[in-house]
């Protein structure tokens, strides 16, 4: 937890979640202890104890991740309680500095939510657009990097350095909305 708040300035639920999500044993476990109880380092009950332990934690890991998604929005509220005006406002651009060539994603609606929560899940950089101001300052109060704006116009993919993203998803229900989009960034970066 310590080491993903300080190193990679995660916030407390991320660091959390990264936390629990690395806490199981994992199958290399089985190989060490295998091999442990082969050569006599440890005793065969004890290996047999351990082998059971890692394998209730690897099952366990699902309900860890679950867990850590339902005490994401508590912890984050409890921080912001307990640091008050100290907690770290970010502006749109200290939170795009913070991201190295981030995947963008353009509509926060159904389909772009999943998107971004199975980038959140694999702890990929990304910035998520949206034409509804709601939903982006929704989406902003809880955390997540998502912004009023409309790709297809050419001040807000200079402004937002959307040539330095590794992919751009579109995920707009819209179809008119998703070739003006398309043109905009293909006639920008062909």
């Amino acid at each position: 937890f310590l080491l993903a708040r300080i190193f990679r300035r995660l916030p407390s639920s991320d660091a959390l979640r990264l936390s629990l999500l690395l806490a199981p044993g994992g199958e290399f476990t089985f190989v060490v202890l295998g091999s442990a109880a082969v050569f006599n380092v440890l005793p065969q009950g004890c290996c047999d104890l351990l082998q059971i332990t890692t394998a209730l934690t690897m099952a366990s890991t699902p309900f860890l991740n679950t867990l850590a998604i339902k005490l994401a929005p508590i912890i984050d509220k409890l921080e912001a309680k307990l640091l008050g005006d100290k907690a770290p406002k970010l502006s749109d651009g200290a939170v795009l500095s913070q991201k190295k060539n981030p995947v963008v994603v353009c509509g926060y609606g159904r389909v772009g939510k999943v998107v971004c929560e199975l980038l959140d899940a694999k702890f990929v950089d990304y910035v998520a657009f949206d034409l509804d101001p709601k939903k982006a300052t929704d989406a902003r109060a809880a955390g997540k990097p998502v912004f009023f704006g409309d790709l297809a116009q050419t001040e807000v993919l200079d402004y937002f350095k959307i040539g330095d993203a590794k992919l751009v998803v579109v995920a707009v229900s819209d179809q008119k909305a998703i070739n003006r989009i398309v043109v905009g960034l293909r006639r920008k970066y062909p």
